[in-house]
């Protein structure tokens, strides 16, 4: 309903696929401020002059999140956002498809250590395994031609895992 339409009246594409990164986080996680900026410049979202340009347009980005009630912000200092959860319900049914379940996002964020998952890896394009207690990955089996994010942060995997990974993009 009125987070759809919000959403919707984004003033354009950029802002709508930062939005949507936040997603990747767990559910009622708080998402460091810096942490967002870098990530939405490492996908080219924010390409600005200069890197402290980057940033100050990172911030004027969140700061219209939150004025349009997509993201909250919180911390001691204000130095993180929040997305609530029927908020990130949304985002996620809109990456993946509106309901198509297109295959392009896998987000198992904060679910555990339960490692009885499959991941589509030739057609994914963002992967978010936050916080799960994971020691091991499923076998990566074909290239992840697509792969934009891998999002393996708080996990128990040795380097040799996520060294597999990367080799099978290059």
């Amino acid at each position: 309903g009125q987070h759809k339409f919000s959403y919707d009246n984004l003033r354009n594409d950029t802002l709508k696929h930062c939005f949507l990164t936040c997603a990747l986080w767990p559910e009622d996680e708080m998402i460091p401020k810096l942490k967002l900026a870098r990530c939405w410049i490492g996908l080219g979202l924010v390409d600005e002059s200069d890197i402290q340009s980057c940033y100050t347009k990172a911030y004027s980005l969140m700061g219209e999140l939150s004025a349009a009630c997509l993201l909250d912000g919180c911390g001691e200092l204000y130095d993180s956002v929040i997305m609530h959860d029927v908020v990130r319900d949304m985002a996620l049914w809109i990456s993946c498809g509106c309901g198509e379940n297109n295959g392009k996002w896998y987000v198992r964020a904060a679910v555990g250590p339960n490692e009885n998952f499959s991941i589509p890896w030739s057609q994914v394009e963002c992967v978010s395994l936050m916080k799960n207690r994971l020691s091991k990955l499923t076998h990566v089996g074909s290239n992840p031609r697509h792969m934009r994010m891998l999002c393996l942060g708080n996990n128990m995997l040795r380097e040799s895992i996520i060294i597999e990974v990367i080799k099978k993009f290059t």
